[in-house]
């Protein structure tokens, strides 16, 4: 399922989407994209709001 373009994403950043009801973030690192649960397992923030490092 495509929620957005590969060049949407830049390098060390994220972004967050609704997928079916679901939050889900979608990061890009080293040049991977991967797509993760939205939210921080220790803050409870969103993760695609944020940066890569």
């Amino acid at each position: 399922m495509a929620v957005c373009r590969d060049q949407d994403i830049p390098e060390g950043r994220g972004r967050s989407f609704d997928v079916a009801g679901l939050c889900v973030a979608i990061l890009r690192h080293g040049g991977s994209v991967t797509a993760l649960s939205d939210r921080c397992p220790h803050a409870g923030g969103s993760l695609g709001q944020g940066w890569v490092e």
